[in-house]
């Protein structure tokens, strides 16, 4: 099934959505607004793929990043939370824990 592209402020609204569950409820409650004869003509609408959602919630998460990089941004996490996350290494490994344990 070929969808085009979410853009511009539907995008952003359901990028707001995305944020609190996950591609396939959001993809489940777009296609609980179809009508049924709407579905019985084979036409999906507003309904995207499961690769578009999945796209336009990843982009969503990624905002809160520090860096690309996840290694980098769990160094950067490091510094941040030193009290919390003790140690960063590779290959990868993170040892978090506070004083009070």
């Amino acid at each position: 099934m070929r969808t085009s592209e979410l853009r511009g402020l539907e995008r952003h609204i359901i990028l707001n959505k995305l944020k609190n569950i996950t591609p396939f409820e959001q993809k489940q409650n777009d296609m609980l607004l179809l009508s049924d004869q709407t579905i019985d003509n084979a036409n999906m609408g507003k309904v995207k793929s499961d690769y578009v959602y999945r796209k336009v919630r990843s982009e969503g998460l990624s905002k809160n990043d520090r860096h690309s990089d996840d290694i980098i941004d769990l160094y950067l996490m490091q510094q941040a939370n030193h009290n919390y996350i003790r140690q960063v290494g590779s290959p990868l490994h993170v040892e978090m824990y506070s004083e009070e344990q």
